[in-house]
This record gives C-alpha cells, sequence and structure tokens, in this order.
C-alpha cells in the first residue's frame, strides 16, 4: 500500500510539472503570436528576407491560405506575413492556394526557407 501511494504521489508530481510546462509554452507562444500580428498590421513596414541561414532564430511552419501576394511575400489568412527569397525552395502559387511553409521566425515576420501548395 506504501508503495502504490509513493508512485500516486510522484506521478501527480509529474502531471504538475507537465501542466507547468504547458503553461509556459502557451505564454511564449502568446507573446509570439501578438508580435506576428502587430508586424502584419503595420502597412507601412518594408519587408526584407532574413536570409537563407536560420542564425538560432526559433523555427517555424505550419500551412495557411494565401490572401493577398506583396513583394518578396504573401500575407496569410491568419494575418502574418511570410517571406521569401532566392534560396527559398518552393513552387508557384497565387491568391487563395493553401500553402505549407517551413522556416523561423524572426522580428514578428516568418522567413520561409520551403514552400510547397
Amino acid at each position: 500500500m506504501g508503495g502504490a501511494k509513493f508512485n500516486l504521489t510522484q506521478t501527480m508530481n509529474q502531471l504538475l510539472v507537465a501542466q507547468a510546462l504547458k503553461a509556459e509554452k502557451d505564454k511564449a507562444l502568446s507573446i509570439i503570436s501578438s508580435q506576428i500580428t502587430k508586424a502584419a498590421n503595420d502597412s507601412t513596414a518594408k519587408y526584407v528576407f532574413g536570409g537563407c541561414e536560420r542564425l538560432g532564430y526559433p523555427s517555424f511552419s505550419g500551412s495557411l491560405c494565401v490572401t493577398d501576394l506583396i513583394p518578396n511575400g504573401v500575407k496569410l489568412a491568419s494575418g502574418h506575413i511570410l517571406l521569401y527569397g532566392s534560396c527559398t525552395k518552393s513552387v508557384k502559387f497565387s491568391k487563395g492556394d493553401v500553402i505549407n511553409f517551413a522556416g523561423y521566425l524572426k522580428d514578428g515576420i516568418i522567413h520561409a526557407l520551403n514552400l510547397s501548395k
């Protein structure tokens, strides 16, 4: 009985640690999302692709619909800006296409290294 109680206590402690880690990651994701949205809503911004070296910036990937085309990039349905450069592996796409992207996050902008439909 004592062993079972000990195992229950250990399991509950592990659950509390996991919940705390999840809360921390959710907070970080919320901060990143707000920074991206702020940058996407800045209509005076000049967007410059950050290059093909990730240089320690956080990885970012997903799939979203293209709502508008901008020079060297697109606006996504989420309101985010996605930029690409000459080294980005991509296919031709247009407004309304759902694209898959993988790259990194820098200054609240997604810099794509790979794009596909």
